[in-house]
């Protein structure tokens, strides 16, 4: 009577846990590829988008840091519809990196040197400080453009295994 019992505790135990792992994949468990499929489309739609925009920023059809927010704003309506943590960790990173470039960006404007006069020291030295800071935020950039591909690899990555 007591192996029937036991039988039917550990029959009970794994009919239990068959049906919680069952309901588990059924609730909420997007697959790598799914939040792949959303990741990736807002991705190279928000990258594609960003190679316009900031060629027109660029040449001074509009503001550098705000080119950056309708992207960052896909980009993040992406991440509340992926429930995968893996892709969802990736695509997070992706966005904090292309976030952290608009922020280098904020308040920056391409100067415009088509009124310095070469041969008035004061405005050679505007020149300079101008160049000087361009270089900084150069720098910067590249150092958050690595940043920033270092995480669209990652994101790409884990959506080529998955």
């Amino acid at each position: 009577m007591t192996d029937k019992k036991s039988l039917v505790k550990v029959a009970g135990l794994l009919g239990a846990a068959a049906l919680t792992f069952s309901l588990a994949s059924c609730s909420g468990g997007q697959s790598v590829a799914d939040a792949c499929n959303i990741a990736n489309s807002t991705v190279n739609e928000a990258t594609g988008d960003l190679q316009s925009v900031l060629s027109d920023a660029m040449s001074g059809e509009g503001d550098l840091s705000a080119a950056f927010d309708p992207i960052t704003e896909a980009l993040e309506e992406a991440q509340a519809e992926v429930t995968n943590e893996e892709v969802s960790s990736a695509l997070a990173t992706f966005t904090d990196e292309l976030s952290a470039m608009s922020g280098t960006l904020e308040g920056y404007e391409i100067p415009d040197t088509s009124s310095i006069d070469p041969s008035d020291p004061a405005a050679m030295d505007k020149l300079e400080q101008m160049q000087a800071e361009a270089e900084e935020m150069t720098t910067k950039l590249q150092e958050q453009s690595t940043s920033l591909t270092e995480a669209g690899q990652k994101l790409q990555d884990l959506c080529s295994a998955g």
